[in-house]
């Protein structure tokens, strides 16, 4: 009786000593399937998590120097800027806006323009009083020109890239086309002056990769002209600054 009880003692000893082994190896996560384990918060589901696991969010340190990524840092490299600098200036522009005095043989026309989201706003003061606006979609080059003095609509134009009588948007500009000719100061920034095959020039500002001055000849009235851009602004202009008005009649030319 003794011996038969014995061995039903020993044989639950061994019993709960073999469940307890298989528990701590199945049941108690080791240190590497901690590592696997990915705390979902809520509202997330399983395949965030599976994404999650997948990519590496690590960040880097505090004092790791990066690149900027800002649309609103420019870097300024001044008399050291390479073309492909002033490249990468301009391509951090989104939107822009800048003011224009032009003497021609017509009489002089203040002209303020606008860009943003692919489109420009330009508004041309001429000195008899007249005013004509015009609305560029500098995408699919078609422009809209309104004079307010003849009426609550505007002309719509299709035109081909490279036509003279299109407005210019400097944010297409390849400067690789241009050669650097000199160095330059306008307004305490430094230019670097570009020529292109044609013979027209830029100094584009070496901060931000857009022209401070330009100087070319039209071909449509056999002028000349040096013009400098005032009063500029970057990565300020919102598109409703440049649409279309919606009650605008378009009538197509």
């Amino acid at each position: 009786m003794k011996l038969r009880y014995f061995t039903q003692v020993l044989f639950i000893v061994l019993l709960l000593f073999a469940t307890t082994v298989v528990l701590s190896s199945c049941g108690s996560p080791n240190k590497d399937n901690l590592a696997e384990e990915i705390i979902l918060e809520p509202g997330l589901d399983n395949s965030v998590a599976e994404m999650s696991a997948q990519t590496d969010i690590t960040e880097p340190a505090a004092d790791s120097e990066q690149p900027i990524q800002s649309g609103d840092a420019f870097t300024d490299l001044e008399r050291a800027s390479t073309i492909n600098d002033l490249m990468d200036n301009k391509n951090r522009i989104n939107s822009y806006y800048f003011e224009q005095t032009i003497d021609a043989s017509y009489g002089e026309i203040f002209i303020q323009t606008w860009y943003a989201d692919g489109w420009m706003k330009i508004v041309s003061s001429f000195s008899d009083g007249e005013k004509n606006v015009e609305y560029f979609d500098t995408e699919n080059f078609i422009l809209v020109s309104h004079a307010p003095a003849a009426g609550d609509y505007g002309i719509m134009e299709t035109f081909v890239p490279g036509d003279p009588d299109i407005p210019k948007n400097h944010l297409g500009n390849d400067y690789h086309n241009y050669r650097v000719v000199d160095t330059d100061i306008i307004d305490g920034q430094t230019c670097r002056v570009l020529e292109s095959r044609l013979g027209e020039k830029l100094w584009v500002s070496t901060k931000h990769g857009f022209p401070l001055q330009v100087e070319f000849d039209d071909p449509t009235n056999d002028e000349h002209f040096l013009i400098v851009y005032e009063n500029m602004t970057f990565n300020q202009v919102n598109f409703e600054e440049v649409a279309i008005p919606e009650d605008l009649e378009i009538i197509m030319y």
